[in-house]
């Protein structure tokens, strides 16, 4: 081989090496911001959710206590970002003894990559002739 052949060759070689160094950082890169894009979407879900099952919760706690008992099971509509399903939210109320029961709302929604993120609230709720 001459000079200009083994120049050339050598050329190449760097310029693949540099070539493929470029191509995994601009990678790396656009990973890292898709990542970044990801992170910021799932947390407006999850803000969206709460505020949903807040909502729910408050309304919840201010029904009468018979009125309340008669929610569980029930479901109603949550919107995490434009997701409007009409199952996303449920409703769960079980009294341990009478005059106290447990209500509990669960916001769910599905997520890109498959499998479901939830948001859940309970908090306890006594009825007017109270528990002793």
């Amino acid at each position: 081989m001459n000079r200009t052949t083994e120049r050339h060759g050598s050329l190449l070689i760097d310029f693949v090496a540099a070539t493929t160094i470029f191509l995994l950082v601009t990678g790396a890169f656009y990973a890292l911001c898709r990542t970044k894009d990801q992170a910021v979407d799932d947390a407006e879900k999850i803000a969206h959710a709460t505020n949903a099952a807040q909502a729910r919760l408050e309304t919840l706690v201010r029904m009468d206590y018979e009125t309340l008992l008669k929610q569980d099971g029930s479901k109603f509509p949550a919107s995490v970002l434009e997701e409007k399903i009409e199952e996303t939210g449920v409703v769960s109320v079980k009294e341990f003894e009478p005059g106290l029961a447990q209500v509990t709302v669960i916001v769910r929604w599905g997520l890109r990559a498959g499998g479901q993120d939830e948001v859940k609230f309970s908090t306890l709720v006594r009825g007017k002739e109270g528990w002793r």
